[in-house]
């Protein structure tokens, strides 16, 4: 990780623990209004039900102008599984065991107001989210 050129803000690594959304929804974490976020890693948990689907989840990031990023993993998640899903800068994708490991680009910074959060095709009414971590190296603003 690098910060930029004569950055000398205080800064600090930091856990955003989320909320878990209500069933057969996405997760969604808005950075705070005066620091920026440069994103370490987000990990989640996904339950789906029974409901014979394949869930491909993808991880959006949006400014106040719109879409960023959005990254799709290729990855998928069948019915009635418990799925461990990771995105990180700088890691190759892979996926053994229920667990899967998703890229984000490096050096991604989030200001204030940004969002970073999970859409998921073919989400059934019964999957849950939960477990849902942003780590960040979150840097104050003067």
């Amino acid at each position: 990780m690098s910060l930029p050129l004569n950055y000398n803000k205080a800064f600090w690594i930091q856990t955003a623990t989320i909320v878990n959304p209500a069933a057969g929804a996405d997760f969604l974490v808005t950075v705070p209004a005066g620091v920026t976020w440069y994103v370490i890693a987000v990990n989640a948990t996904l339950v789906t039900s029974a409901t014979a689907a394949t869930r491909v989840p993808q991880i959006q990031i949006k400014d106040s102008g719109g879409h960023l990023l959005y990254m799709e993993s290729g990855q998928s998640q069948i019915a009635s599984l418990t799925g461990i899903w990771s995105w990180a800068p700088a890691v190759p994708t892979s996926q053994a065991n229920n667990v899967a490991v998703v890229p984000l680009p490096a050096e991604l910074y989030l200001q204030g107001g940004a969002t970073i959060g999970t859409t998921t095709p073919n989400i059934q009414a019964g999957d849950q989210w939960s477990n849902i971590s942003v780590y960040v190296l979150q840097l104050a603003e003067a």
